[in-house]
């Protein structure tokens, strides 16, 4: 399943940031009064701590709505039984062989009825006792699914407060390193790039620099310096000498 298929139903915005207004002065050297621009959808899709917290919450409701679809498996069970089954489901990973067993012997119950149910649903004209049978089948289903849909509203409103709980701090930092950048590059304006037609110079990477890696920009392999790599050429060649004087 496609974790960003199903994680944000409404995604996170960051045109909210609208026009950042850099105050901060720039030198001679620098464009002053320059105009840049940034592309939030790629902010939002290389920043990689949100990256990280949204995969979290991807993974999250998929295990809810893994657990929400087994329950479908028990709508023919009694208020009870379902609960029971509800209190099974929610237990650490993986269940232990008496959990499993349980399970497959309410299950057996549920699929039992349902088939009855079906039976029931198809005769044409049921007896006083089938219409009665029929009635209580109906009744059971019918509040297995209202209890379904309560907790499908749960899950919704879980992952809502878990949104807002992973993104606290996020939009700040996204604002703070629009302003970074544009300062150091000397751009008194920055605008979303969606909202431009024409001109503006791009600084997204600039911004994703500082996302994630901080000022100091992503990390560099550093190569040896030249006079050190011919002092180890000497070595290895001193190391040669000495062996063929062996």
């Amino acid at each position: 399943m496609n974790h960003r298929n199903l994680m944000f139903a409404a995604t996170i915005t960051f045109a909210v940031l609208g026009v950042i207004a850099v105050t901060a002065e720039v030198s001679a050297e620098e464009t002053a009064g320059g105009i840049a621009v940034v592309n939030l959808a790629e902010l939002q899709a290389n920043f990689g701590e949100l990256r990280a917290r949204e995969e979290d919450l991807g993974h999250w409701l998929e295990e809810r709505r893994s657990r929400y679809n087994e329950l479908s498996n028990y709508v023919f069970l009694s208020r009870t039984d379902f609960e029971e089954a509800v209190e099974i489901l929610e237990r650490a990973r993986p269940l232990s062989e008496e959990d499993r067993e349980r399970l497959q012997e309410l299950r057996a119950v549920s699929d039992q009825r349902e088939e009855r149910f079906s039976e029931l649903r198809a005769k044409p004209d049921r007896t006083p006792e089938e219409a009665a049978e029929f009635n209580t089948l109906q009744e059971t289903y019918d509040a297995r699914v209202e209890a379904l849909q309560g907790m499908q509203q749960e899950i919704v409103q879980e992952l809502e407060r878990r949104r807002g709980t992973a993104l606290t701090g996020l939009m700040e930092r996204v604002e703070e390193a629009i302003v970074e950048a544009a300062e150091a590059l000397g751009y008194d304006i920055v605008l979303d790039a969606d909202a431009v037609f024409l001109g503006g110079d791009d600084i997204t990477e600039a911004v994703l620099e500082r996302l994630n890696y901080g000022t100091d920009g992503p990390p560099t392999t550093e190569e040896p310096a030249e006079g050190e790599a011919d002092q180890e050429d000497d070595g290895g060649a001193q190391d040669d000498d000495n062996e063929g004087d062996g």
